[in-house]
């Protein structure tokens, strides 16, 4: 996991990382996972095939 998950935390990083599936631009959704509204967590999900980059990493 860790060859997809090498985020920065600046807010320029997240912006570059996660900026097109808050704006649209990207086939994605992310959510944050709260348990008495403290962010404990987070899930990104999209379509293998939107991504083939990342599927032939996969072997």
């Amino acid at each position: 996991m860790a060859r997809f998950w090498n985020h920065g935390t600046t807010d320029a990083d997240l912006e570059n990382d996660f900026g097109g599936s808050i704006d649209g631009t990207e086939p994605s959704a992310d959510l944050i996972v709260r348990c008495g509204g403290i962010p404990i967590g987070f899930v990104q999900r999209y379509r293998l095939k939107d991504y083939p980059e990342d599927t032939a990493l996969l072997g």
